[in-house]
């Protein structure tokens, strides 16, 4: 398991901003960056992830 300060602090080093609506673009803007960070982290623990797919049904990862 991850010490809770130091998955903390990786969190909040994350950029990750929400426009609020705004009509911006870039790699700052969004929560690719979060949803990447933990998509790997939960892997390297062994969890398996399902994914949504508009218009889908769950679908698993594996």
């Amino acid at each position: 398991m991850t010490d809770p300060v130091d998955l903390l602090q990786s969190l909040v080093s994350i950029p990750s901003v929400n426009p609020m609506g705004r009509n911006v673009s870039g790699p700052e803007f969004g929560e690719a960056r979060m949803t990447a960070f933990l998509e790997q982290w939960f892997a390297d623990l062994g969890v398996q992830l399902p994914w949504i797919f508009p218009g889908c049904s769950w679908k698993s990862t594996t």
